[in-house]
């Protein structure tokens, strides 16, 4: 089992909501006050409030800091890299600061080497992009999924960030996803999942007037190894194609995303030999799959149903062999693991470095090249 967290955006996501939802889930408030002392912000300080949204009770932070404190680009890396935080911390945030000068050039057409932030700049937005990461980390969080964003008055920089994107504008008054929430949240899958339910941490923002605005929740919970997920398979029967056509049709629904691609011979009424072409796609790509068929293949209409599908969770690893590197898929299974598989790439690559035959190579490594059993 393995801890996840579920960003469900009701009304918006800002920094210090994000910061009040993680520490209601458990981040210790030890831990930051540690982290503004080792960032070395003079002045800076923090205190938590007790609000209620709805009948809701949660906390609200709140920084204190001189008001004239802005820093750039290049002090923001040096205090993150004098600080006493872990190697892969420091990446992250660094990482996350570097997005951000990135699109603010990009918007505001300026490019320097020492950009100066004009809100990103200042001491609260490097705490909680600093405690966001720190917070996964001490949470022991393994995976992060994230709901649509809700769209209101958007900075520039918050529309760049989050293209490509599902999002939804909600009509509200007030900035509902920040900059710093939405560099944050950018890259989490946003999908249907299953997991065990084990907590809630609610944030709340400047501007709660319902239950439903300027709040979020984060929903702490437990995955076991096996994926769950739903996919849509698409179904065409075609009895009036060249099938020659078939090879650029797989690589253009391979090329947009489809999961899976392929054709069975089938007969239809009258007795006539024809093809049916099944596609497996996730919905986010459901439109793109269908505009591919409709536009390359003879078809009048498209049928498509959504189904649940169970997978192992599962990871590359790379191995020296006689024969030279191979990445070995390895399966997972309530923690162990379960088979491991070499990459038929990999091996393909190798018989032809070494001109022998595909099964040689298999041979040779000791496995078979379906599937290996660890007790």
């Amino acid at each position: 089992m393995s801890k996840i967290l579920y960003f469900d955006l009701i009304g918006g996501a800002s920094g210090d909501m994000l910061l009040s939802a993680l520490i209601n889930l458990g981040f210790k408030r030890s831990s930051l006050r540690n982290l503004v002392k080792n960032l070395k912000l003079r002045g800076a300080g923090f205190k938590f409030k007790e609000v209620f949204v709805g009948h809701i009770k949660t906390n609200k932070i709140i920084f204190n800091f001189p008001p004239k404190m802005n820093l750039s680009f290049l002090e923001i890396r040096t205090l993150i890299t004098l600080t006493k935080l872990n190697k892969k911390i420091k990446e992250k945030i660094l990482k996350t600061y570097s997005r951000l000068k990135e699109i603010e050039e990009k918007v505001h057409g300026h490019k320097s080497r020492d950009f100066r932030f004009s809100h990103l700049g200042k001491p609260d937005a490097l705490i909680e992009i600093a405690s966001f990461w720190l917070a996964l980390e001490e949470l022991e969080i393994k995976e992060c999924f994230c709901s649509t964003f809700p769209l209101s008055n958007p900075a520039p920089a918050t529309l760049e960030l989050l293209k490509d994107k599902k999002v939804r504008f909600t009509g509200s008054d007030y900035e509902s996803i920040t900059p710093t929430a939405g560099v944050l949240l950018k890259d989490f899958p946003q999908k249907e999942l299953d997991f065990t339910l084990k907590k809630v941490g609610y944030g709340a923002g400047d501007f709660i007037k319902t239950e439903k605005e300027d709040f979020l929740r984060i929903i702490m919970g437990e995955k076991d190894d096996t994926v769950k997920e739903k996919i849509i398979k698409i179904e065409v029967n075609l009895d009036d194609i060249n099938p020659q056509v078939f090879d650029y049709l797989l690589e253009l629904l391979f090329k947009e995303g489809a999961l899976d691609v392929y054709i069975t011979q089938v007969i239809m009424k009258k007795s006539r030999p024809s093809f049916l072409l099944s596609v497996l796609t996730d919905r986010i790509n459901l439109d793109k799959m269908k505009e591919i068929i409709f536009k390359h293949t003879t078809t009048f209409g498209i049928r498509y149903s959504e189904f649940n599908r169970d997978r192992l969770n599962y990871k590359f690893i790379l191995k020296d062999t006689p024969l030279g590197k191979i990445r070995f898929r390895q399966g997972f299974l309530k923690g162990s693991l379960i088979k491991e598989n070499p990459e038929y790439e990999d091996c393909k690559k190798i018989a032809s470095k070494h001109n022998i035959p595909l099964v040689e190579v298999y041979t040779q490594l000791g496995l078979n090249p379906k599937i290996k059993r660890r007790d």
